[in-house]
This record gives structure tokens, C-alpha cells and sequence, in this order.
């Protein structure tokens, strides 16, 4: 768990001095000298316990007074005063730009604290946590072969046509298109489609692994969206080698966009003032496997090239990639752009 840093405006750093560094070495001496908090650093390893005293150090700077008050206090009085500041902790580490996740974290370090010291503050209270952004289920029908072809027609740039169509065409995550070298599109081609095969780790130019399956994995481009790469490389070619330079945001943005262009987008409020739209980048992720499953193609296989884990109950496979190709074009009519009115949808 990383610790609290201030985020650095470019030019400008904020180097604690000399003094700044003593005084706090200082005052974690003193709270580790404390009776109750050395009993509960005790049962940890040595590791563990320096990371769960500069937690409680930080709590500590942050309340204005020592934790072993806040304890007696509650052993009097109950546990509800605890619980209340811990909530307005972790509410000013998420507003400080923590990742809630992480402040769920600092706030378990500390509840295990108070646990310790013989107040039991029960389960942690749902009401503590931020509620997150959430998308409405994507339904099977929502998206046509028709939108998405008209999305790509909406766009004027090549490369957000290209976008477009490679995540209808393929089901990959944003991050995957993010973090994808040129030369991964273009070593394979058979039948006019690219074969594509994704590391175990694969970094973006920021570093991040974005292979969420932490296996190698290996996926098909369709037809459509590999014309549009070579159009695009007449364009524009990326230092490199990557296929694009591109934030998984500006994807977002660009899929937003041609919706709204062609009427389909819609939006409402969340609970935290956001606004969810009904198309988003996992819309078109969630149409390719709709499309492969009306297919009836082998759902393991679909499985593999959607990036997900294939459930053992379906027995050990080697995925080939004239195999995994089959498949694939069992729903070439299906996910190809040169779209008409289909049957049986509005």
C-alpha cells in the first residue's frame, strides 16, 4: 500500500526538510513506545509493522490528538465516536486524490487497531463508501450491425474510424488498443484478418500492464478494421512502433461522440452526480460476444479471444489459430461494416 503524496505541478517539488523528517521520525517513536500500540504491532511481521505504525501515524497527525484517547474514549462510551471519525477519514483521504480502494485499506489498518484494544467496530459500514460509477447492462439488441457501421461512417478522422471498428471487430478492452505495437497487428495476417497475440505483459507507454488475464492470449481483427489500418498508415505513423498514441479516456470520448452523432447515445445521473451512457467502449465489447454467440461459435474459443478465463469445466484446450479464425468467421456477417437493415430489429 503506497503512502499519501501530494501530487507535484510541473517545475515545483514539495521536499520535506531536514527538521520536517526528524520531527515525524520522532513523534512514530513515541507512538510506538505506547503500550497498547506496541501489543498490536507485535503480532505482525517486521515489514507489516513499520507500514501499519506509519498508517496510524498518519491518523494520528490527522486527528490532532493520539489514537489511545480516541480508544479509552470508545471503551466508555461505545464504539459510534470511532466509527465516525474513521469515516471522515477515509472521506478526506479519498477527496486528497487516494484511490478509494486504498483508503478502504488505511481504514481496515486502523479498525484492526482499535480491535486490538477491545473495540469491536463490527462490519464495515456500507454507507462509508463512495458509491461507484455505474454503466446500465447492455442488452444484446441495443447496438445493431447498422449503428455500428454508421458510428464509423460518422467519424471524419481515419483514426477514430479505425477505433471504432477494432472494438466492435475484436471485443478487446481499451487498454489492450491502448498499449498495442503496430507490428502486432500486421505480423499475422491469414485470410485478410489479423492475428493477434496479446503477452502476458503487455505495458502501455506509461508502464501499466494492461493484460488483465495475465496470460498470453490470442484474438482476431476483422476485415474491415485491418483495411482501415492500412488507410491509416498512409496517414500517420507513431515513434515507436505503437499502433496509436491514445488514452484509454480519449476512447471513451471518441465512442461517445459517434454515438451521440447518429442518435443513439443516451445518458442519465448516477448517484454521485456523474452521468452513465448507454454506449461506452464495453458496449461494443459486449456486441462482439452478443454477435459471436448468435453465431453459435465454440464458446471456449470465445472465451479466449474475449480475454476472459475459460472455466475448467470445459476441459484443457490449445487455442490454433486456424481454430480460433473458424470461429471467428462463423460471425463474419455478422460483425462486418458493409452493413444493410437487418432483419427483426429497429
Amino acid at each position: 500500500m503506497s503512502g499519501l503524496v501530494k501530487r507535484q505541478t510541473s517545475g515545483s517539488r514539495n521536499v520535506p526538510d531536514e527538521i520536517t523528517v526528524r520531527a515525524n521520525a520522532a513523534a512514530l517513536e513515541r507512538l510506538a513506545m505506547d503500550k497498547h500500540t506496541r501489543a498490536w504491532l507485535d503480532q505482525f511481521e517486521a515489514p507489516t509493522s513499520k507500514r501499519y505504525l506509519r498508517a496510524l501515524g498518519r491518523f494520528q497527525k490527522w486527528l490532532g490528538k493520539k489514537p489511545t484517547r480516541l480508544l479509552l474514549e470508545g471503551r466508555r462510551r461505545g464504539p459510534d465516536d470511532i466509527r465516525l471519525e474513521l469515516t471522515r477519514y477515509r472521506k478526506d483521504l479519498v477527496d486528497r486524490g487516494l484511490a478509494p480502494n486504498s483508503a478502504d485499506q488505511y481504514t481496515t489498518i486502523l479498525r484492526s487497531y482499535f480491535a486490538a484494544g477491545g473495540v469491536y467496530l463490527g462490519r464495515f459500514h456500507r454507507k462509508t463508501r463512495i458509491p461507484q460509477k455505474t454503466y446500465p447492462p447492455p442488452t444484446p439488441d441495443y447496438l445493431t450491425r447498422q449503428n455500428v457501421s454508421d458510428m464509423v461512417k460518422s467519424r471524419n478522422s481515419m483514426r477514430d474510424k479505425f477505433i471504432v471498428a477494432f472494438l466492435a471487430q475484436t471485443g478487446q478492452r481499451v487498454g489492450i488498443l491502448t498499449a498495442m505495437k503496430r507490428d502486432m497487428m500486421t505480423k499475422k495476417v491469414m485470410r485478410g484478418h489479423g492475428i493477434v497475440r496479446v503477452p502476458e505483459t503487455l505495458r502501455n507507454r506509461q508502464g501499466r500492464n494492461v493484460n488483465k488475464l495475465r496470460r498470453q492470449y490470442t484474438f482476431v481483427v476483422g476485415r474491415d478494421a485491418m483495411k482501415l489500418l492500412k488507410l491509416l498508415d498512409r496517414v500517420s505513423l507513431y515513434e515507436g512502433g505503437w499502433l496509436l498514441h491514445i488514452s484509454s479516456r480519449q476512447i471513451g470520448r471518441i465512442v461517445d461522440e459517434a454515438a451521440e452523432t447518429i442518435g443513439i447515445q443516451k445518458k442519465g445521473p448516477t448517484t454521485i452526480g456523474e452521468l452513465w451512457s448507454a454506449v461506452h467502449p464495453n458496449t461494443l465489447r459486449e456486441y462482439w460476444r452478443e454477435r459471436m454467440r448468435e453465431a453459435k461459435a465454440d464458446l471456449p474459443s470465445v472465451l479466449h479471444m474475449w480475454g476472459s478465463n475459460v472455466p475448467s469445466t470445459y476441459g484443457v484446450h490449445e487455442f490454433r489459430d486456424d481454430e480460433l479464425l473458424k470461429e471467428y468467421e462463423q460471425a463474419e456477417t455478422k460483425l462486418s461494416l458493409n452493413a444493410e437493415p437487418e432483419v427483426g430489429t429497429s
